[in-house]
């Protein structure tokens, strides 16, 4: 049982950025919250302790326990810690809490100040939710580019400008559309839809990891040929 006295100034706001972003990952803490490895990884702990967070998982995120925002602001009245630190995830943030400087101890022990941002006003889209809906529309505008509006025009255009093979600006076009998709699902890997980053890199580990395997066959193939 956690002693009030015990508890991370900042628990409170770690609380509901864990809750609001639904991923119990410490090195979001530290992201968002600008705080050191040590003391991101005592708030993570003090969660599990509070019943906030499922217990370490290794490298994976801890399950979240409490699914909204709501049910999180009961559990910090019965602790007594509402009100410790001021929060840029509340609800209830006006105005005026647009930057709020939040000081704590840092895991040296020397003073620290964190500046938050204001939550956003109730209807309008959070920072996640902004980034996943840019990552997708990024996505869909390439798939929308390659398999509606692509065409043999684009091509030559782009041959002729920088004197290609036809080939190489095909290859060319297929590089930009490949490295907009990796950069917007890389931009989800702190959101709900992280899983997607995750199998974009397996697939690609896979891929790679065949493309070697085959490589490796056919040298030793043409290598045995020889002897």
């Amino acid at each position: 049982m956690l002693e009030k006295e015990d508890i991370d100034p900042l628990f409170a706001d770690a609380a509901r950025l864990i809750v609001e972003s639904q991923m119990g990952s410490t090195s979001l803490l530290q992201r968002r919250m600008k705080l050191g490895y040590n003391r991101a990884g005592r708030l993570m702990d003090q969660l599990e302790a509070a019943g906030i967070v499922g217990p370490s998982l290794g490298a994976k995120a801890r399950d979240v326990v409490i699914k909204s925002l709501p049910e999180l602001e009961k559990i910090l009245v019965e602790m007594g810690v509402e009100g410790v630190a001021a929060t840029s995830y509340s609800k209830n943030a006006t105005s005026s809490d647009r930057f709020s400087g939040v000081t704590g101890m840092d895991s040296f022990g020397t003073s620290s100040t964190v500046i938050q941002e204001e939550a956003p006003a109730a209807g309008e889209p959070t920072g996640q939710t902004k980034k996943i809906i840019l990552a997708l529309s990024a996505i869909a505008l390439v798939f929308l580019f390659f398999n509606v509006l692509y065409d043999d025009g684009m091509v030559r255009s782009l041959r002729g400008q920088f004197n290609m093979s036809y080939d190489e600006a095909k290859s060319i076009l297929y590089m930009i559309g490949l490295g907009v998709v990796t950069f917007a699902l890389w931009s989800l890997r702190d959101t709900p839809l992280g899983f997607l980053w995750r199998i974009y890199k397996i697939f690609w580990i896979v891929l790679f990891a065949t493309l070697l395997l085959n490589y490796a066959k056919k040298q030793v193939k043409e290598w045995w040929k020889k002897d």
